[in-house]
């Protein structure tokens, strides 16, 4: 589940790269994983952005295919920002999931969820 949910917010995030210069791109971004998975992720939240280091905090739902209900979570970011005050426009970088949580995650999804983030 956390792979998909990292490749996901790739994704979201090289969209709104690509689109930072036509109109702002709506919220929640969503992404439909190759199986079936759908996962929103909401507008994040600013935690922290001091210099060039931004930290944020977004909802996320997971729906996977056949479940009735998605799976609610936040995810902690963190990534690099660089300003083009003239064109009014901030472009992230470096942007990583820094943690999980998913209060109704199985205990083989939260072992999954350990060994991605060891990992990487």
């Amino acid at each position: 589940m956390i792979r998909r949910l990292l490749l996901a917010i790739t994704l979201l995030a090289l969209a709104a790269h690509a689109t930072a210069q036509q109109a702002a791109p709506a919220w929640p971004r969503e992404v439909k994983a190759a199986d079936g998975t759908v996962i929103k992720v909401y507008q994040p939240q600013i935690e922290r952005w001091a210099d060039n280091a931004l930290s944020a905090r977004a909802a996320v739902a997971v729906a996977k295919p056949g479940e009735k209900d998605p799976r609610y979570g936040v995810i902690d970011l963190t990534a690099r920002t660089e300003i083009d005050r003239a064109a009014d426009i901030a472009t992230l970088s470096a942007l990583r999931v820094t943690k999980t949580a998913f209060p109704g995650a199985t205990e083989k999804e939260t072992e999954g969820e350990d060994k991605e983030k060891s990992h990487g």
